[in-house]
């Protein structure tokens, strides 16, 4: 299974030239990410099957996010407009192994499955009448809590084979549990050929170097339920590798598994960091961008979904570029985050202009 660049592709750029003409700037302009509207949102209140967001206007771009909490054991996917017969199809890869798929089947993909403990799950669905809907989606499971156990992660693939366009959503349990209490469902979408207006992403933090530094902090900013970042930076003086934490903690609290280059995973638990995954650094000179979800409650550990692109390859056509999958958790069960930072692990300095941005939402 190729790997899909779902995050990069759909997060709000830094730069000003935009990315993949997404949006130009990190305020504005453009259309895309920064005009995703909030169309609905179901929590569970107690055990149940299902989360049914009713009829929903037929957005041409839609945004799902899942977020499982579980009685027993329990997995999150999907259905639209209410349609539990065979009409879909997926692809999937679990924890870097090879792909899966299922043809016919009765549902988009959505989490690993199988398991009693939380999950976070993001898609993206094209909605044009006529036309077959596509999904990308990406998931983490939190496995057993504490950072000395390693998150699970999977990539999917997932097509509704109908021409209507979408004017529901569901996420469904089809293991032996339920869905408990606080479970959520967040529909977003935004159409083709809007050009003004807001987003429900909410831009938090935005801080860009104005000297070489060993580290990038995104300074304090409000606490919102679910968080996206984007680090893009350059390298200096030395290789660098990129990591994150959360509030300035630099104790054993984090845990990783990701893939890099499309390779094997690599799992690291009780860490101090959740680094980027690749097993190469990134050359002085050349350049990177990480883009990410989290899901931040309070009181549950904070489940990460990220991927990185880099030019370390060399620059030009005749070269390739290199690429990590990863997932991640802070298994802090006490604080909100409301800081990221991004160390350097290997020498190596982020050049003037590197930039963090962040945004969030509560639904």
């Amino acid at each position: 299974m190729g790997h899909s660049n779902l995050l990069s592709f759909n997060m709000p750029p830094i730069s000003k030239g935009g990315l993949l003409g997404v949006l130009s700037g990190a305020g504005g302009g453009g259309a895309g990410a920064e005009f995703f509207q909030l169309i609905k949102t179901v929590t569970a209140t107690g055990t149940t099957d299902t989360l049914d967001s009713g009829t929903i206007d037929a957005f041409d771009n839609l945004m799902f996010i899942g977020y499982k909490l579980s009685s027993g054991t329990a997995d999150m996917v999907f259905q639209v407009n209410s349609d539990n017969s065979n009409n879909y199809a997926y692809r999937k890869q679990d924890n870097g192994g090879s792909d899966g798929t299922n043809t016919p089947t009765n549902r988009l993909l959505g989490d690993n499955g199988g398991y009693s403990t939380p999950s976070f799950q993001i898609g993206f669905i094209n909605n044009i009448q006529d036309e077959n809907k596509l999904m990308i989606g990406k998931a983490i499971g939190q496995n057993t809590a504490g950072a000395g156990n390693v998150p699970i992660r999977r990539e999917s693939v997932s097509i509704w084979n109908e021409n209507d366009r979408i004017t529901s959503v569901q996420a469904i349990n089809l293991e032996s549990g339920s869905l408990a209490s606080g479970s959520e469902l967040v529909v977003m979408g935004y159409n083709n050929d809007v050009t003004s207006g807001g987003s429900t992403w909410e831009q938090l933090a935005h801080v860009e170097l104005d000297a070489n530094a060993d580290s990038m902090d995104s300074g304090t900013f409000d606490v919102k339920k679910y968080l996206m970042f984007q680090i893009q930076y350059t390298g200096t003086g030395g290789n660098v590798v990129n990591s994150i934490r959360f509030n300035g903690t630099t104790g054993s609290e984090y845990a990783r598994r990701g893939s890099d280059n499309g390779g094997s995973d690599q799992t690291d638990g009780s860490e101090t960091q959740i680094t980027n995954g690749l097993n190469s650094d990134i050359s002085s000179g050349d350049s990177a961008i990480m883009t990410g979800y989290i899901v931040n409650i309070q009181d549950e550990e904070k489940l990460v979904i990220a991927e990185l692109t880099s030019n370390d390859s060399g620059t030009g056509t005749g070269t390739g570029t290199d690429m990590a999958d990863f997932v991640g958790k802070w298994a802090n069960t006490s604080d909100n985050i409301t800081s990221i930072q991004v160390p350097d692990l290997s020498g190596g300095k982020y050049t003037t202009g590197s930039t963090i941005t962040v945004w969030g939402f509560d639904p």
